[in-house]
C-alpha cells in the first residue's frame, strides 16, 4: 500500500507540472501612447505571449468616463496578418471561428473589452492599435492623465512591461519643464527619457501588479479638451498618493524640524513685505492707480455704500480688495477661504460641532448639493475633507498638519483664486485688457464703500432699518474684509435675538467658529507663501515630487481605465 501511495503522489506531481507548463505566459508587453493636441491618444500595444488552451486574447478597459470612447481597433500578428474587425465581439466561439478576427465587447456604460482570436497555440506577437478619444483630462489648473495602462490579475503575470507616452510629432518634449509624473502598481521606474514618459518594470509582475500613471501637464499643451474634471490637480494627486511610497518622500519629521525658526523667518519676510508695500503706497503714482481702479485719488474719500458688492460674487470682490492693501491691514491674504467656509456653514454643506474639550469640529454633509458652489469653494471643501482623516470630521489643527504636507495644493488653489476673480470681472465687462473698465471702476468704488459701511455700522443713524435677511451676507463679506468679529458684535448689539436666529449660534460660539475659519485661512496663507518661494509644490527631481524615478507599488487611486483581468481565455 505504501508503494502505491508513493506512486500516486509521484503521478500527481507530474500532472501538476504538466498543467503548469501548459499555462499561457506573457513574456513582454510594450505599450506606446501618442497624445494629440486635442487630447486623444493613439495607442499601440505589442504583446509577446505563449498561448495554450485558450481561444482569444482580451484587454480590459473599464471606468473610462462618459466623455471617452475607444475606436479604430486594429490587430495584426507576427506574420503581418491584419485581422478583420467584426465590431461587436462574440466570445462564445471556437478557436478556428475567432482566428484572424478582432472586435470589442461593450460590458456596460464606459466599460470595454478589446478582443481578438489567437489563431493557434504557441508563441505569438500581437500588435494592437486603437484610439482613446478625449483621453486627456482638463482640470481647473492643469491638464492631466490618470490611467491604468495594464490591469492586475492578468491570465499570467508578465515577465516584463514598458509604457511610453509622448506628444504627437514631438511638438512638446515631455520633461520637468512642462510635465510631472508618478507611476503606481509595479516595481520599477517612471521617468522622463528623450522627451517622453517611460514607465518600465524592474522585476517580473506579481499577480496583483498593474501599471497606473498619473501625469500633470501645463495648460498650453492641449486645446479644446472636453473630458472635464472641475477639481484642482492636487486633489486628484492627493488621492493617488494615498498608500504610496516613493524615493525622496519626506517624513513627518521633515515638516516639523526647525519649524519655529522657519516660521519666524517667514513672519520676518511678511513684515518686510508689508513695510515695502506701505512705503510704495505713499508714492504719487499710486494716486493715479487709485483713480484707475476706484475713481478717487484718496481711498478715504470713498462714500458709504449699502450695496453688496458684485451681486455677492466673492471671487470678483476678492480680486478688487487686493488692489487696496492699505485699507485691509487686518485682513488675512486668503480670507476668502474663511468666507467660503462660513457660507458653506450657512448652506448646511459644512456642519459644526464640538469635541470633548469643547473645540470646534467641522463635519461634511454628504447629501449637500455641491453644484451650487463656485469651483474654488468646492476645491476647498474637498481639501478640508481630505485633511479630516478616517472619521471625516475636521478637528483642531488637522488642516494645519495636512497643509504642511500638501503645500502644492495650496499654491495651486491660491493661484486659481486670483485667476478666477479676474475672469469673473472680465466675463461681465468690468475688466478688459489688463485694466478696469469705467463700469468696473464704478463697482470697485462700491466695494470700498460697502467695506466702509460695515466698519461704521454703529454710527450710521439708519442702522436699525437694515434688513435682517441680509445679515448672513454681511457676515460673509465682513469675513472676506477681515472685520467679521467687529461686524458680528455690531449685529448682536442691534438685535441679540435676531442675531442668534440668523447665525444659528450664540455669540460666543459664533466668534469661536470665526476664529477657527481664520486659523484655516492662516494655514493656507502661511503654507502657500512658503511654497511659492520654492517655485511650485513639485520642485525637485525625485519620484515623489513628480520629477521621475522609482515607481510605487502602492497608491494610484482615482484612476480611469480600471478593472482587472485580461490576457488569454
Amino acid at each position: 500500500m505504501g508503494l502505491r501511495k508513493l506512486l500516486l503522489t509521484f503521478l500527481a506531481c507530474i500532472a501538476a507540472f504538466i498543467a503548469t507548463a501548459a499555462n499561457t505566459t506573457i513574456r513582454d508587453i510594450n505599450i506606446t501612447y501618442i497624445l494629440t493636441p486635442e487630447g486623444h491618444a493613439r495607442v499601440t500595444e505589442v504583446w509577446d505571449v505563449s498561448a495554450k488552451n485558450i481561444t482569444e486574447w482580451y484587454l480590459v478597459k473599464s471606468n473610462m468616463g462618459s466623455a471617452v470612447s475607444i475606436t479604430d481597433l486594429a490587430v495584426s500578428d507576427e506574420n503581418g496578418l491584419n485581422f478583420i474587425n467584426e465590431g461587436e465581439w462574440d466570445i462564445d466561439r471556437s478557436i478556428k471561428q475567432k482566428a484572424g478576427k478582432c472586435g470589442i465587447v461593450h460590458k456596460g456604460v464606459n466599460d470595454y473589452e478589446l478582443c481578438w482570436g489567437i489563431g493557434s497555440y504557441g508563441d505569438h506577437i500581437f500588435t494592437v492599435k486603437y484610439t482613446i478619444n478625449n483621453f486627456v483630462l482638463s482640470m481647473e489648473d492643469y491638464d492631466a492623465i490618470h490611467f491604468q495602462f495594464i490591469s492586475p490579475d492578468l491570465s499570467s503575470a508578465p515577465e516584463h512591461a514598458k509604457v511610453t507616452i509622448r506628444y504627437q510629432d514631438d511638438l512638446y518634449q515631455l520633461d520637468t519643464s512642462n510635465t510631472r509624473v508618478w507611476g503606481f502598481g509595479y516595481e520599477g521606474t517612471c521617468e522622463f527619457i528623450d522627451g517622453a514618459i517611460v514607465a518600465e518594470s524592474g522585476k517580473p509582475f506579481r499577480k496583483n501588479s498593474s501599471v497606473i500613471i498619473l501625469a500633470r501637464f501645463e495648460k498650453v499643451m492641449f486645446q479644446d479638451l472636453v473630458n472635464n474634471d472641475d477639481r484642482l490637480f492636487e486633489e486628484r494627486h492627493a488621492i493617488a498618493m494615498g498608500g504610496s511610497h516613493f524615493d525622496g518622500e519626506p517624513s513627518d519629521n521633515d515638516y516639523s524640524s526647525n519649524s519655529g525658526l522657519r516660521d519666524a523667518f517667514i513672519w520676518i519676510l511678511w513684515i518686510l513685505v508689508f513695510i515695502l508695500t506701505a512705503f510704495g503706497i505713499k508714492k504719487q503714482g499710486n494716486k493715479f492707480r487709485n483713480i484707475n481702479t476706484f475713481g478717487v485719488k484718496k481711498l478715504k474719500d470713498v462714500e458709504w455704500s449699502r450695496e453688496i458688492p458684485y451681486n455677492g460674487n466673492l471671487l470678483a470682490t476678492n480680486y478688487v480688495i487686493t488692489k487696496a492693501p492699505s485699507l485691509f491691514k487686518t485682513r488675512n491674504s486668503y480670507a476668502i477661504a474663511s468666507a467660503y467656509i462660513l457660507k458653506m456653514i450657512q448652506q448646511n454643506i459644512l456642519i459644526t460641532g464640538k469635541d470633548e474639550e469643547g473645540k470646534i469640529t467641522i463635519a461634511f454633509n454628504d447629501n449637500a448639493d455641491l453644484g451650487k458652489l463656485e469651483s474654488p469653494a468646492k476645491s476647498l471643501f474637498n481639501m478640508m475633507k481630505l485633511a479630516s482623516g478616517a472619521n471625516k470630521i475636521l478637528e483642531d489643527k488637522e488642516f494645519s498638519r495636512w497643509a504642511r504636507k500638501n503645500k502644492s495644493t495650496l499654491i495651486d488653489w491660491t493661484k486659481s483664486i486670483t485667476n478666477k476673480g479676474r475672469k469673473a470681472l472680465t466675463d461681465e465687462g468690468f475688466f478688459l485688457k489688463h485694466k478696469f473698465t469705467p463700469l468696473g471702476v464704478q463697482n470697485n468704488n462700491k466695494v470700498l464703500g460697502f467695506f466702509k459701511y460695515l466698519q461704521d455700522f454703529t454710527i450710521i443713524n439708519e442702522r436699525k432699518a437694515v434688513e435682517v435677511h441680509l445679515w448672513q451676507d454681511y457676515l460673509v463679506f465682513a469675513t472676506l474684509f477681515g472685520i467679521a468679529d467687529k461686524v458680528a458684535k455690531e449685529l448682536k448689539d442691534i438685535d441679540p435675538i435676531a442675531f442668534e436666529e440668523i447665525v444659528n449660534y450664540d455669540f460666543d460660539t459664533f466668534t469661536t467658529i470665526l476664529h477657527q475659519t481664520n486659523s484655516l485661512s492662516n494655514a493656507i496663507t502661511r503654507n502657500s507663501y512658503e511654497t511659492s518661494t520654492s517655485s511650485d509644490g513639485f520642485s525637485g527631481t525625485s519620484s515623489w515630487s513628480g520629477g521621475g524615478g522609482s515607481s510605487s507599488f502602492g497608491g494610484g487611486g482615482g484612476f480611469s481605465g480600471g478593472g482587472s483581468g485580461g490576457g488569454g481565455r
